[in-house]
């Protein structure tokens, strides 16, 4: 079995961190209009059909909600593994400077190089 490969770029991580904010900003704006309809709606219409319309106008508000929270966990999670993966190179970075400077490290470093 091969270990499969995997690579992180800054790029990719920033790119999808930034689309998956981009998209919250026009989920938040779309939310707000609705609200604002819903609003208008409830001080204006009366009567079955607008009672049926703004429960189920309610009822999607909810799965919006749902929805626009699940996204910014998702965002917030991108953001925290860009940040951890940027520590583990960095890490990765150090170790490896102090790797051949001496001791069997320097020794098989040579070997290989000679």
């Amino acid at each position: 079995m091969s270990t499969p490969y995997f690579q992180k770029t800054d790029t990719g991580m920033k790119g999808g961190y930034q689309a998956i904010q981009t998209c919250l900003d026009s989920c938040r704006a779309i939310g707000g209009a609705v609200a604002n309809i819903s609003t208008d709606l409830r001080g204006n219409w009366q009567g079955q059909a607008s009672q049926t319309f703004l429960n189920n106008l309610q009822a999607w508000m909810e799965d919006y909600n749902r929805i626009v929270n699940s996204l910014d966990e998702i965002g917030e999670l991108v953001g925290i593994s860009d940040q951890q993966m940027n520590d583990v190179e960095a890490d990765i970075a150090l170790l490896s400077q102090g790797a051949f400077t001496g001791g069997d490290g320097d020794r098989v470093f040579r070997s290989l190089t000679s």
